[in-house]
């Protein structure tokens, strides 16, 4: 399903499930579908929604804003369209833990649960690393002619695996679901400190 914010679109899966209810985020350059066997371990006691945040997936690839509140702005969307009147738990990967973390900040009334998963507030000092980041999917030979390609180029490790799990099959080749510049700009801006918050 879609949730619309302005002129962007939130891609939502909702995997099923009864009791409380559980929303996940996945990480930078990811989307929903690498946390659908999570999803699938929790239906047996949780409502799960998966969400493909701004820039990723299913939703709109290049929005015009990726500031963290963005993000946040999205996941409040989400559970107040979808889940009103309930707290989730809200269980983030590396960016969207990061996302989890400030959206409970910032509206502990619709979070009852937080787990964070390669997240922090600490940010990074170094300001080369979103740029590297950015470089690195540049460099991406796309489109991959096949999933063999894909593996030659990306390799065997559980992130590679998940990236490439999660390629588009269009008619020229396999290509990431995602924009390198887009990518490079959102950790920019994960990779502030958030004490604050």
């Amino acid at each position: 399903m879609i949730i619309r914010r302005g002129d962007v679109r939130i891609a939502v899966t909702e995997r099923g499930g009864d009791g409380p209810a559980v929303v996940l985020l996945h990480g930078l350059a990811g989307s929903s579908r690498e946390l659908l066997p999570t999803a699938d371990a929790l239906i047996d006691r949780f409502r799960v929604l998966l969400i493909d945040q701004r820039g990723h997936g299913g939703s709109t690839r290049r929005p015009a804003d990726v500031s963290r509140q963005a993000y946040v702005g999205d996941v409040v969307a989400v559970i107040e369209e979808l889940l009103p009147s309930q707290r989730v738990r809200l269980v983030g990967q590396s960016m969207g833990a990061h996302t989890a973390m400030l959206t409970a900040a910032a509206r502990p009334d619709l979070v009852d649960r937080l787990v964070m998963l390669e997240g922090n507030a600490a940010g990074d000092n170094r300001p080369e690393e979103a740029r590297k980041i950015g470089e690195y999917f540049a460099s991406w030979p796309v489109p991959f002619a096949d999933e063999d390609a894909a593996q030659a180029f990306l390799g065997d490790g559980p992130l590679a695996v998940a990236w490439r799990n999660d390629l588009e099959r269009t008619a020229d080749g396999l290509r990431p679901r995602f924009d390198a510049d887009v990518m490079e700009a959102t950790i920019a801006a994960v990779q502030e400190e958030r004490w604050t918050e």
